[in-house]
């Protein structure tokens, strides 16, 4: 009686508390059931817990197998801070586990509920015929809105390229709810009319997690995947649920928490060239992917791009191979990553030599006869199943020497690991095994590391992402499909949202700077090239046109980055507005796109926001003040807005917008400018290089600085030679300043003097 009393106790504490605050609010019973209030309205009931053990499923609830042996209250502290839980302890068959459910003061900015199964003595024969099931369950909920006055959507992330291609978006019913589980499932976005959003996803395992629906209750549940064939002891699985009042807020708020307590860090991000500089692209989608010029090889054409963009002053920092030009085994994977004869008849070495410049590689799964196996007489231990169509190194060893020799060889700036979802499931012992998946990624980063090596996820599940958030030293991810001329792969607001939650930088694939570029081999012309620049520049991620020689634009690529190809971005990833996600869920405007971002930059200590809001197939879209989240941040300044191609025509924004009908052609970037004071007398709104696609970034605007009440210094970074032009409304007059490098890379340009 005195466990039943305390976890009695415990309960009551917890709603009554929970109770008198807005947001989240978990109601949990002795039996080990449990729902979930937002803000005094239920949304969540829970389904039946199960476990898989000993070959037999064991389910909860009043009719089933699965024996609660004990239910009770503990806490603790842990990295997050103070918790409480209420502990739930089964008997499945020869195994005990304990699901538990775990809450935090509201002390913490996070709103989040834990839910964790902790297998104490493992269990063995656990597997289930479909590996996209899982083996245990819990927490689990019943599909649609608990209460009838409550209307709810959802978003859920599933399929490869970070959750994008499988994504699916529409209303949460009791009946129909479309959205990818098993391998290739991902996060899961409950929200309501007014923004109100919970986050379910994995927190922990993120290898071997999986979220299941429709189970055979048309539930949606989370747990270890179905392809498992025994836990080891002590083993535990986390799912978080976590709220915010608006979608990106609810992102933003659940990546920072899982930032934390991974300890991921933004340092090999700041460092990647590939992230900061302008790159060449030769992958699916550029010109050159499997093509080369007639009659030439494929060094040859590298050397003729090189020399036609040294021609035009394109100042391309890195090239980048794809997967041409290695050598293919079984099934179509690597059989031996080194360069073909017929490819770069002089080898690589003297390719980059004469290139000048560092390479980023590109890498497939691994064949199952390839030489570097032990298996093939190789020198490195891999896992080969006799049953799956693909092998995966198992040794530290291997990946030092692989990215090793690659650095010496290349001059490697980026290892792209590609066909990482074929990779995965094309192997039963990753499916099977709880830790093995874990242990393919981490010796990967490990080698990366040790030689300073970012690397891009290319076709990652949601499974491999949320991974990267332990792994800082994967930097960027693929968010779209591939990319084909006219196609519409620039959709990205939705994937990039999550994968900035991770902390990784979005890639939205190569793309032309021209129409028209004859003798592609896709058979196809790009009507929108400066559609996919201003996306590439706005996601914050690698830009990477793929151009045939003789095909760039350079003015209009050059909007991008300075003269010496440092690409001019914002502080986060550009992300569909909330009110754009609530639209679609709801069937209102579903091919709509209006994404936010913004520069932050410090003046005089106070942190001000220069907003972007890009804008396509709009329809007349009333854009408010509530949309746009940088506006919330800076405590409501006074701003003007302006469209990117008439800044001359800025006017003040006060609640809202009105977008006309833009188009993938016309496409709209509006430049939201905050004011800033000279004193009490001079009002100023530092509208920056108004013909770059963002004007006020901080790569060239490095620093803002008052000087008491007389002036507003800017510093500018550039490179020596360059020119660059700032505007600015000076109490309502508009003021450019043309600044010249001469002898040095930076240089300070006074506001109230108009001059350099």
């Amino acid at each position: 009686m005195g466990f039943v009393y305390q976890l009695f106790a415990f309960l009551v504490w917890v709603q009554l508390v929970r109770s008198q605050y807005p947001g989240l609010q978990v109601s949990i019973t002795t039996d080990g059931t449990y729902s979930v209030k937002v803000n005094g309205r239920q949304w969540l009931s829970s389904a039946p817990t199960y476990f898989m053990a000993d070959g037999a499923m064991f389910i909860g609830g009043k009719n089933g197998n699965l024996s609660l042996l004990q239910s009770s209250a503990s806490s603790g502290y842990d990295k997050i801070g103070e918790w409480q839980t209420s502990d739930f302890f089964y008997s499945a068959g020869s195994s005990n586990i304990t699901a538990s459910i775990k809450t935090y003061p509201y002390e913490l900015e996070d709103d989040f509920i834990m839910f964790s199964q902790t297998y104490h003595n493992g269990a063995t024969r656990t597997n289930r015929a479909d590996v996209s099931s899982v083996i245990g369950r819990f927490p689990a909920f019943s599909v649609g809105s608990q209460d009838p006055l409550v209307s709810l959507f959802y978003l859920a992330y599933g399929g490869i390229m970070v959750g994008d291609t499988g994504k699916s978006i529409g209303v949460w019913n009791k009946t129909d709810v479309a959205m990818s589980y098993g391998l290739s499932g991902g996060p899961l976005a409950i929200f309501d009319q007014e923004g109100n959003t919970v986050i379910i996803s994995p927190f922990s395992q993120f290898m071997a997690a999986s979220v299941t629906h429709p189970d055979f209750d048309n539930s949606v549940g989370w747990g270890v995947m179905g392809g498992v064939q025994k836990v080891p002891p002590n083993y535990q699985y986390d799912t978080i649920l976590y709220y915010a009042k608006g979608i990106n807020k609810a992102f933003e708020g659940w990546g920072r928490l899982m930032r934390k307590l991974y300890g991921r860090t933004d340092d090999f991000v700041k460092t990647d060239l590939t992230i900061s500089h302008l790159g060449y692209w030769t992958d699916n989608g550029a010109y050159y992917y499997y093509l080369t010029e007639q009659n030439k090889t494929y060094e040859d054409s590298m050397l003729d791009v090189k020399n036609y963009t040294d021609s035009q002053s394109i100042p391309y920092r890195y090239f980048q191979f794809d997967s041409w030009w290695y050598y293919k085994g079984a099934g179509n994977g690597v059989k031996e990553w080194e360069p073909r004869p017929d490819i770069f008849p002089h080898g690589s070495k003297a390719l980059v030599q004469k290139l000048d410049f560092p390479i980023a590689l590109h890498n497939r799964f691994w064949s199952k006869d390839t030489i570097y196996a032990v298996q093939n007489k190789g020198r490195y231990l891999f896992q080969i199943d006799t049953n799956g169509t693909v092998s995966a190194p198992i040794t530290q060893d291997f990946w030092n020497y692989l990215l090793g020799r690659a650095r010496d060889d290349w001059g490697l700036v980026l290892y792209e690991q590609d066909w990482l979802n074929v990779e995965f499931a094309g192997l039963p012992s990753f499916l099977n095994n709880v830790n093995l998946g874990n242990l393919w990624l981490e010796e990967m980063a490990d080698a990366a590391k040790l030689w300073k090596i970012p690397i891009q996820y290319c076709m990652s599940n949601t499974r491999h992402a949320l991974k990267a958030v332990q792994l800082d030293i994967v930097t960027q991810a693929r968010v779209s499909g591939d990319y084909h001329p006219g196609h519409d792969q620039w959709r990205i607001g939705v994937s990039s949202m999550l994968a900035a939650a991770i902390g990784l930088r979005p890639f939205k694939d190569t793309f032309w700077t021209t129409t028209n570029q004859p003798g592609n081999k896709y058979r196809s012309t790009e009507p929108y090239p400066g559609l996919n620049a201003v996306v590439s520049t706005l996601s914050t991620g690698p830009v990477g046109p793929g151009d045939m020689v003789g095909g760039t634009n350079r003015s209009l690529l050059m909007r991008c980055c300075n003269e010496d190809g440092m690409i001019l971005k914002p502080s986060i990833p550009a992300t569909s507005i909330d009110r754009q996600l609530i639209m679609t869920a709801s069937g209102a405007m579903a091919d709509m796109e209006v994404w936010s971002t913004y520069s932050a930059m410090s003046v005089g200590g106070t942190v001000k926001y220069f907003g972007m809001v890009l804008g396509v197939d709009t329809a007349g879209f009333k854009l408010l003040t509530k949309d746009l989240n940088f506006m919330a941040d800076a405590q409501r300044d006074e701003y003007i807005v302006f469209e990117h191609r008439s800044p001359q025509s800025h006017v003040t924004f006060t609640t809202s917008l009105t977008m006309p009908n833009c188009t993938k052609t016309n496409f709209c970037l509006y430049h939201f400018i905050p004011e800033m004071k000279i004193g009490n007398t001079h009002t100023v709104f530092l509208m920056g290089e108004t013909d770059k696609w963002v004007p006020v970034s901080e790569q060239r605007i490095v620093a803002i600085t008052p000087i008491q009440d007389t002036d507003i210094v800017l510093t500018v970074a550039g490179v020596r030679g360059e020119t660059v032009r700032i505007s600015y409304l000076l109490d309502g007059t508009l003021q450019t300043v043309t600044c010249t490098f001469k002898l040095t890379s930076s240089l300070m340009l006074s506001i109230s003097n108009k001059s350099c």
